[in-house]
């Protein structure tokens, strides 16, 4: 008897068959030796059917136009079928061929007699629980599965998981549940709001319940930036100039303007500052946390102005490939467990040479703060040069550099000096900082630059020189990669606390964070924002550049269409679905209970139905509309008609349309005037040598599409 792996993706499948050290032959979908069988899906192979193929007449291919009376859409039973990819140029989704090949060949897999049970190796996370069981549930499977749950993917570590440490699948019921939970909610928010406010606002605005958090967040940060006023404040400082550097001073006071900055300026002008103490001490500096995704993401954006989805992608790329654990992880800890293969990673990096050294603390191993992965961490397969892109390159070397900073067998060492000083009546206190050994930034660089002091004694008196010196108050920042996780990540700080996203030193109490996090109070997951913030990108929402997050036209009037018509899609709703999943994921609320808090909330935010909202125009009415007799202006992309706000009336005419670009015509508002005031066109075309003229008007087709005819 055989076992069957079902893995997520082709490349694990292959990974898991070197691992298990069999000699396997090639199958049609699936590779095959003594003791296993081994196939995959490509990631997802079902999808949630749309709501149009909930209707006993719907017939694919046919365009049916978005309606509000259909709205809120709420399925009795959640359906799934095969993924189907877009045709761009017949404008709709068709079958897929490769899905529907690749699943049939499961299906004829699962059938086989000398088939003992299913290994379950999707990725080990609520989504890859979910992948594979829509595909045993769709095939009508209902055999005994074990499952294969990893967060190393080298073959090794596989073969070895399935020989050893398989567990029963129902073991991670829980985990599917939370995951056709999620599922179930982002499909009623995405699919429901998205039609609803598009269809109100005239164009197609891409809602969800993470991305409206996350847009919002981006906007009222550039309101705050737009609407700030600079003002100016005085303050006044000191500097005592030695020959061997220099001490300045500020006062902590504030003035409304320069003469009133004078007056303190008059008292102190002329006194010595008296030098009262000075400290000097020995710091150890410990390195940065192991990363977690967002972590990492924070850290390529500000080194290498990468984007989130595309860090995500390259460490994925990474884990597929067996050279990093588990990618898509929220912890910056290892669970105690992981003790055992991180020994055996460091035993192999002190062979190369490297300055390392096991170590049993609290700020590396802590499975308190650690839900179902561990953080990112190297393997025991190391890449060489030629097996990497350079995307994966930069983020292997900033994953590889962590790990050897934290477990690096010299420490950092310190010198910190404080000096006191007095003027008058008032004290200081400045600092400075010098490096006396380097430890662990000699594979990791803090980017902390030395302040160094001058030399002074106790006692000793300093001449100063005191000016009144003009500040302005600065705006806040826009967000960056690095700070924009640390809002998701703690939504309901204060804006401050967020800054820049810089890194702690690692010795941070974050026990009430990590609290909140595995609570759920979050908006969307390490693994979700990166793909989430590319679609709120395309979408013309938000725009990322230099690691600059700002708002864009077209999210100012997405999140100003919500608030005309009430919605409320803001970060405290986001974080209490997240609280939501992870009370499924703990049996605390069932998948249902979760899906009906979702549809209450859809339905409250359909209650604006009487609202009329009017979108920005400068340009008039080219003429009615053929189909519903509303009036049709020019867009962007298009020229469409008003009726597709109220009644979803498709009617549009593309200005890069294939057809008219063939007979050298341009779409101008001057043509569709006469198009929609006459009924046709003339066009010219060429056939050979010689040029006819033709005669077009625009009908909508049996396939439910708008095209051009000719007129005979």
């Amino acid at each position: 008897m055989k076992k069957l792996v079902i893995a997520e993706k082709p490349n694990l499948g292959r990974s898991i068959a070197v691992g298990l050290r069999e000699k396997f032959q090639k199958g049609d979908g699936y590779l095959e030796s003594e003791n296993y069988i081994v196939t995959w899906g490509f990631g997802h192979l079902f999808g949630l059917i749309d709501v149009e193929e909930y209707r006993e007449d719907y017939q694919p291919g046919k365009s049916y136009p978005w309606r509000l009376d259909i709205l809120p859409f709420f399925p009795e039973e959640f359906r799934f079928s095969l993924l189907k990819r877009y045709d761009p140029k017949a404008k709709r989704k068709e079958a897929d061929e490769g899905v529907e090949r690749q699943f049939h060949a499961i299906c004829k897999l699962l059938k086989r007699k000398d088939v003992e049970y299913v290994i379950h190796a999707g990725d080990a996370d609520r989504e890859g629980e979910v992948i594979v069981r829509l595909i045993l549930d769709n095939a009508g499977y209902g055999g005994k599965v074990m499952r294969l749950w990893e967060d190393d993917q080298s073959p090794a570590t596989l073969g070895r998981g399935i020989r050893e440490r398989l567990q029963p699948d129902q073991n991670f019921d829980r985990t599917a549940e939370e995951g056709f939970a999620r599922t179930y909610i982002d499909w009623l928010y995405g699919i429901n709001l998205t039609r609803y406010v598009s269809v109100k606002a005239g164009k197609l605005l891409r809602l969800g319940r993470v991305i409206n958090a996350i847009v919002k967040a981006i906007y009222d940060r550039d309101m705050a930036i737009r609407n700030f006023r600079s003002e100016k404040y005085y303050i006044v400082e000191g500097k005592a100039a030695l020959e061997d550097g220099s001490i300045k001073i500020s006062f902590p006071e504030r003035f409304g303007n320069r003469e009133e900055a004078g007056r303190l300026l008059q008292k102190v002008r002329g006194m010595d500052a008296r030098v009262e103490d000075v400290r000097e001490e020995k710091k150890e500096v410990a390195p940065g946390k192991l990363f977690s995704i967002t972590k990492l993401q924070g850290v390529m954006g500000k080194r290498h102005k990468m984007t989130p989805d595309k860090t995500l992608a390259s460490l994925q790329k990474l884990y597929e490939k067996g050279y990093v654990t588990y990618p898509r992880t929220s912890s910056e800890y290892l669970a105690e467990g992981d003790r055992e293969d991180t020994a055996r990673v460091i035993s192999l990096l002190q062979e190369r040479g490297y300055d390392v050294r096991m170590k049993e603390k609290k700020t590396i191993f802590d499975s308190s703060k650690v839900e179902s992965h561990g953080a990112i961490r190297l393997t025991k397969k190391f890449p060489g040069e030629e097996d990497l892109t350079e995307e994966e390159r930069l983020v292997y070397q900033a994953v590889f550099q962590r790990f050897l900073a934290v477990f690096c067998g010299e420490p950092c060492l310190t010198a910190q000096t404080t000096i006191t000083l007095t003027v008058g009546s008032k004290s200081f206190q400045t600092k400075g900082t010098s490096l006396v050994q380097k430890g662990w930034q000699k594979y990791e660089e803090s980017g902390k630059k030395d302040k160094l002091l001058p030399n002074v004694h106790r006692g000793q008196t300093l001449p100063m020189e005191f000016e009144a010196v003009e500040k302005k108050t600065s705006p806040p920042k826009h967000y960056s990669t690095a700070s924009l996780n640390a809002f998701m990540d703690k939504p309901f700080q204060k804006e401050d606390c967020h800054g820049d996203g810089e890194e702690d030193d690692g010795q941070k109490d974050d026990a009430e964070e990590y609290r909140a996090m595995l609570s759920g109070l979050q908006i969307g997951t390490g693994a979700t924002r990166g793909p989430i913030i590319k679609n709120a990108i395309d979408s013309g929402y938000i725009t990322l550049e230099n690691d600059i997050y700002k708002i864009a036209e077209n999210g100012i009037y997405m999140i100003e269409a919500l608030e005309k018509l009430g919605i409320h899609l803001d970060k405290e709703k986001t974080a209490q679905f997240g609280v939501n999943l992870k009370k499924v994921s703990r049996g605390e609320m069932t998948v249902q209970e979760c899906v009906a808090l979702c549809q209450k909330d859809v339905a409250e935010c359909m209650s604006g139905r009487d609202i009329v909202i009017r979108q920005k125009s400068d340009s008039p009415s080219l003429g009615k509309c053929p189909a519903c007799g509303k009036d049709v202006y020019e867009n962007p992309k298009s020229f469409g008609c008003f009726g597709y706000r109220e009644a979803g009336c498709d009617f549009a005419i593309w200005k890069n349309d294939k057809y008219l670009e063939a007979c050298k015509k341009a779409v101008t508002p001057g043509l569709v005037k006469k198009l929609l005031a006459e009924g046709s066109i003339q066009v010219r075309t060429r056939r050979g040598r010689k040029i006819f003229s033709k005669t077009l008007r625009y009908a909508k087709r049996e396939n439910g599409y708008w095209g051009w005819e000719t007129v005979k």
